[in-house]
Formats: C-alpha cells, sequence, structure tokens
C-alpha cells in the first residue's frame, strides 16, 4: 500500500502503547501537508475545531440560558403552550431537517463555511435538551 511515495510498514510501530499511539501523532503531523503550499494542515484541523467548538459551546450557552430564565421566571400568555411545542419539537429527529437548512443555508451564503457548521444543529428548543 502506497500513500504519496511512502511506503506503510511496521517502522512506525513503536515499543509499548504509549510509543505507538505518539508515533501516530507524529506521523499526521508530518504526513498531512498542503499538496499545493507543502505545509503541514493539522494545526489549521485544530485550530478550526477549536473555533468550532467554541463557536457551538457560546451559541448553546447563550440560546439555552435566555430561553430557560424566560421559560421558567416570567409569566407570559402562551408559556405552557411554548413550552409543549419546544418538548415536541424535541422529538423530531435531527435528520429531518437536513434539506431545508441546506437551501437556507444555499440561499444566504453560508455554504463551506464554518458558520453553517457551527449554526447547523442550531434550534432553539434543541439547546434546552
Amino acid at each position: 500500500m502506497e500513500r504519496r511515495g511512502r511506503v506503510a510498514a511496521w517502522d512506525n510501530a513503536a515499543p509499548g502503547f504509549i510509543g505507538y499511539v505518539f508515533k501516530s501523532y507524529v506521523r499526521v503531523y508530518t504526513e498531512s501537508v498542503s499538496l499545493d503550499t507543502g505545509k503541514s494542515l493539522f494545526m489549521s484541523w485544530t485550530i478550526n475545531s477549536f473555533f468550532i467548538a467554541i463557536g457551538k459551546v457560546l451559541l448553546t450557552l447563550f440560546f439555552a440560558c435566555t430561553a430557560g430564565y424566560a421559560l421558567a421566571r416570567l409569566k407570559f400568555t402562551g408559556a405552557r403552550a411554548v413550552f409543549a411545542f419546544m418538548l415536541f419539537s424535541m422529538m423530531i429527529p435531527g435528520q429531518v431537517t437536513f434539506i431545508s437548512n441546506y437551501l437556507i443555508y444555499k440561499d444566504i451564503g453560508l455554504l463551506n463555511t464554518p458558520w453553517a457548521v457551527i449554526t447547523a444543529s442550531w434550534h432553539p428548543v434543541r439547546f434546552l435538551s
């Protein structure tokens, strides 16, 4: 098996489990390079992952706190209906909304952006589950 001129062999298996794991990280860091620039892609993947995770956490915290406070403390007409609707919509699987989410992101120009990934699972009801 050959990948970009490198032959898969047993030389990447250092003695012991810990050595094998860390050797794999080194291998991923050195072998995942951009074909255009020759730079390692590992750090950009890591930074993108942290950016997306932090964005999702902050967005979820904001909307969960505001919605939870409104439902728990504020008395308004239809509060029980809103809560019942939220419970009902939590029973709808996320796969049902894939096509509609795709069409919305396409219309507003967010396809292939980190913001689409951050807000992809955004549904006001899902933040309380």
